[in-house]
């Protein structure tokens, strides 16, 4: 497992390290603080900005989307922040946005931490 779940606030945030996969997130679904809190809290933060790889292609990304929009009939409202571990997430990043964009979810796509804190108004020192 190379994640942390948090709940800052009202923000549930998951912080990956090291080597990331997908099997680290669909091994999210599992955990007990994650899906309870999401659906309390409405907000959530995937942060890969302490990953060194993150070894997920286009098409695991378009996958595990199908497992959102699933959640999506669920969870009707939702704003995900998706903080990028370098230029090269964006394109993964942006298709999941685009997987979900028929969804009532928000998804926003940030650079930086701080990014994250002020779309979510969350303390700025995590």
């Amino acid at each position: 497992m190379s994640y942390s779940i948090d709940i800052l606030e009202h923000v549930v945030y998951v912080t990956f390290t090291g080597d990331s996969d997908p099997l680290d997130l669909i091994s999210l679904m599992s955990e007990p603080l994650f899906l309870p809190n999401v659906a309390k809290l409405q907000r959530l933060v995937f942060d890969f900005s302490q990953t060194t790889d993150l070894n997920m292609s286009l098409d695991e990304v378009r996958q595990l989307s199908v497992v959102a929009k699933v959640e999506a009939t669920f969870l009707s409202i939702l704003h995900i922040v998706i903080v990028l571990s370098g230029p090269n997430g964006r394109p993964r990043a942006e298709a999941y946005q685009q997987a979900l964009s028929r969804t009532t979810w928000r998804i926003d796509i940030v650079e930086t931490k701080a990014q994250a804190a002020t779309l979510l108004a969350i303390a700025t020192d995590r």
